[in-house]
């Protein structure tokens, strides 16, 4: 019989720096070209399987933009882990990711125990240099833990998309199996 595993997962960032075309194209729904903002919250759930294990993904993409700011503790609660994304061509976007990672830590109740910082749209002119990536990652560790990861994406092209379920799956069963 094969292991199985649940995880709820929060995907935060400012608005169009790409977290739903990341959520659709893992699930499978390709990339749309025409932003469309989140109202609300959106909701995916996928299977994958990581090493003979599967893992059925719970994952919540609320709205980032101001006017649909105030959200309550439901996209938090039983959170294990927070997928934390920026737009690799904004550099206000990755600065922003405070107010995100103070809300979920007040929000969540201390839930959320693995964080992945993903830097999107890296099929595009960076504006945002690896060192100002790695500063931000250095002053956030003291918040959050120790568990933070990094990895740059592209919805557009599906670059590491895959790759970053796979690995967030490995890192959350690494706590609880012996991979």
């Amino acid at each position: 019989m094969r292991n199985k595993h649940q995880y709820r997962i929060v995907l935060l960032g400012e608005g169009a720096v790409g977290k739903t075309a990341i959520r659709q194209r893992f699930v499978g729904k390709g990339f749309e070209s025409e932003y469309i903002k989140t109202v609300g919250a959106d909701f995916s759930k996928k299977i994958i399987n990581v090493k003979d294990t599967e893992v059925n993904y719970l994952i919540w993409d609320p709205a980032g933009h101001l006017e649909f700011k105030s959200r309550s503790g439901i996209f938090y609660s039983g959170c294990t882990g927070a997928i934390l994304v920026f737009d690799l061509t904004n550099l206000d976007t990755l600065f922003k990711l405070d107010n995100w990672i103070n809300e979920a830590i007040e929000k969540s109740k201390g839930s959320i125990k693995t964080w992945f910082l993903v830097g999107n749209k890296c099929d595009l002119e960076r504006k945002i240099e690896y060192q100002q990536v790695l500063n931000f990652a250095q002053a956030s560790l003291n918040k959050i833990s120790p568990n933070l990861y990094y990895l740059e994406t592209s919805a557009k092209t599906g670059k590491n998309i895959d790759k970053l379920f796979n690995d967030l799956g490995q890192i959350l069963l690494s706590k609880v199996l012996d991979l």
